[in-house]
């Protein structure tokens, strides 16, 4: 056979019917479409011939096909294909840390995405910063982490004609895009509130020099004021990322009795370590709060106490910007800029307050 008679043309001009139908949004996602035996007398064609057009369409991840319950339009399908994002993040090497604190963002969103029926792929930097418009023509929308934000890369993301959503941050970024971040005034009302009941004569807050640091440094600095806390009673260090051991070093003579506040596990374990070769004992002869809770995930080594911290989850904030930025790209007209923050919560451990569980409501 040939031509319009050949079974295979028949099957292709069936399933681009239907694609057309799904391409207008005449049949919407998740909307039923005819059964094998109802094309076939609809399009007086044999069964084979029916379940080959359905086939090509399950074949692009267009539709779903149910047994016993029918054929259906896949979700998030948009114009007649799968929604596709751009992913402005960065998954590191393997490290056990990293992976907790930085790459479970990009791998869970990755993940949302995947189970919402949705393409993405990787946007890299330099896309970015060389104004490279063609990597972006054929995107629904953009997951932009703040680390891709600065100013060679500003102007350009600001002229993206694209639904945006940006997370990662753990600030309130100046820029007209849904955000994703986390609340700090849960946990630090529960912890400011202790503080201030026991008497903390002083507070010194760690803040490592990238600006989720700063982000976090401020947070405390703000909540330890509402709770009365002075300016004499607070002393804010900014320390270095890769090399802080003389930061911390300069604190031993005076920190006893002090509340440190550490914005960075990675930073609280090597305090921690080094506090206690120079005879200091964590929880006792001075309080210590970490941000991050690194110690609920990792085995930590002999000698290292459990710390209270602050944390948030991660992996729920970064499918919370999934899929924000789905339904932004299935609206596109109806588009508003909106600020969802994450609550953050306190878990009271032995580096400090272990005895005042019972303050927290």
């Amino acid at each position: 056979m040939r031509g319009a008679d050949n079974p295979k043309m028949k099957s292709r001009k069936i399933a681009a019917a239907l694609k057309q139908k799904i391409r207008t949004g005449k049949v919407p996602s998740g909307s039923p479409l005819p059964s094998a035996r109802d094309l076939t007398k609809q399009y007086g064609v044999c069964m084979a011939t029916a379940n080959r057009a359905l086939d090509i369409l399950e074949s692009e991840a267009l539709i779903v096909r149910k047994k016993g319950s029918g054929n259906y339009v896949q979700k998030n399908i948009f114009r007649g294909h799968r929604l596709h994002f751009g992913l402005a993040d960065v998954i590191g090497p393997p490290n056990p840390a990293r992976n907790i604190l930085i790459d479970i963002f990009p791998e869970s969103a990755i993940a949302c995405f995947k189970a919402e029926n949705c393409d993405c792929h990787i946007v890299p930097y330099p896309d970015f910063r060389d104004r490279n418009l063609r990597a972006f023509s054929e995107l629904d929308g953009l997951l932009l982490s703040d680390n891709y934000v600065d100013d060679d890369t500003r102007d350009f993301i600001l002229s993206l004609k694209l639904p945006i959503v940006l997370y990662h941050a753990e600030y309130e970024m100046d820029l007209p895009f849904s955000q994703v971040i986390p609340d700090h005034a849960t946990s630090m009302e529960r912890l400011f509130s202790i503080a201030a009941h026991e008497k903390v004569s002083e507070i010194i807050i760690l803040g490592p020099d990238h600006r989720n640091g700063q982000a976090r440094a401020r947070a405390f600095e703000t909540y330890a004021r509402k709770y009365g806390f002075s300016n004499g009673q607070i002393r804010q260090m900014r320390i270095h990322q890769t090399d802080f051991r003389e930061d911390l070093l300069s604190l031993i003579p005076d920190v006893r009795g002090k509340l440190v506040l550490s914005c960075s596990d990675i930073v609280t374990y090597d305090l921690i370590r080094l506090f206690r070769e120079h005879g200091l004992i964590c929880g006792q002869d001075y309080l210590l709060v970490g941000y991050d809770n690194l110690g609920k995930m990792l085995k930590l080594p002999p000698g290292i106490p459990s710390v209270t911290s602050i944390d948030y989850s991660r992996a729920s904030a970064a499918r919370t910007a999934a899929k924000m930025l789905i339904q932004l790209a299935r609206k596109p007209n109806a588009a508003s800029y909106q600020t969802v923050k994450f609550p953050t919560r306190l878990v009271i451990r032995e580096s400090a307050f272990q005895s005042r569980k019972d303050l927290i409501l």
